[in-house]
Formats: structure tokens, C-alpha cells, sequence
């Protein structure tokens, strides 16, 4: 396995761990070759900044073009009713460009981000909802999708 990727600490941690009986058993066993071919591969990704501006310009574009043309609008003010989500998002389900989560609070990495101050949350969703979740996000993708 590759873990390049990884710190160096982080590294000798894994390798330590692949190193130990029940990880070979499992290695051995073609588990995790067989996992790895039936991984998804990821479709193009959507352009995160276009597919928010070109959603927020296609519910408002319009009613800005009537403001400016009623009276006089600062370049700010533009900006700011252009960047208004409607309250119900005018029915329309809306295209997401990034989605993230924390599927454990749980992390392994040694030391911790310096930024980093996330509590220990008891986890409340299971694995088949956490599979739900990245169905339905990624469910009418046709060329690209989020990135998740």
C-alpha cells in the first residue's frame, strides 16, 4: 500500500499497524483488493465558485436589473442583492458544489492541527445514512458533481 501521502509519523504508524497479524490476515485474504475494485471513481468535479454565482445570478438577476433601472444602486448594494438565496429557493432544489461532513469525530492525526478544536460528539448517523446522504447529493449528476 501507498502512504506516501501521509506524515512521517502518521506513515510509521500505518506501517506499524499492516505490519500486525490481523491486518496481514486481512490483506492476505483479498479484502482490500477486492474493496479497492469496487471503489467509485469520483465524476469531474463542478466549479465551486461558477455554480454558486450562476444560481444566485439566475434567482436574482432579474430583480437586480429592475433595481438599477428604478434608481440609483450602489456597486455594494448590487452585490448585495445579488448574493440573496430565496428564503425556499423559488422550489428549486439547489446544485450543490462542495459538500462536507465528518463522518467520526474521531482523528488519528498526531499532533492535531494547530487550528483544530473539535469536542468529541457521539455519533448519531449510521453508515447506510451516511451512504444515503452522498446517493442523494450525487444522485442527477450528469458531467460533473460535488466535491465531497
Amino acid at each position: 500500500m501507498n502512504l506516501d501521502v501521509y506524515t512521517p509519523e502518521h506513515k510509521l504508524e500505518l506501517e506499524k499497524l499492516l505490519d500486525s497479524p490481523e491486518w496481514k490476515k486481512v490483506i492476505n485474504s483479498g479484502l482490500v483488493d477486492e474493496v479497492k475494485s469496487n471503489r467509485l471513481e469520483p465524476k469531474k468535479l463542478r466549479p465551486f465558485i461558477d455554480t454558486v454565482v450562476n444560481q444566485l445570478l439566475e434567482f436574482n438577476e432579474e430583480r437586480v436589473k429592475q433595481l438599477v433601472g428604478k434608481n440609483h444602486i450602489t456597486e455594494d448594494e448590487i452585490l448585495s442583492e445579488l448574493a440573496k438565496w430565496p428564503e425556499d429557493l423559488n422550489g428549486k432544489d439547489p446544485v450543490i458544489s462542495f459538500l462536507g461532513f465528518n463522518v467520526t469525530p474521531d482523528c488519528n492525526f498526531k499532533p492535531r492541527c494547530i487550528y483544530c478544536n473539535q469536542p468529541y460528539v457521539e455519533p448519531k448517523v449510521d453508515l447506510q445514512t451516511w451512504k444515503d446522504i452522498i446517493t442523494e447529493s450525487t444522485s442527477n449528476v450528469t458531467d460533473s458533481g460535488p466535491y465531497i
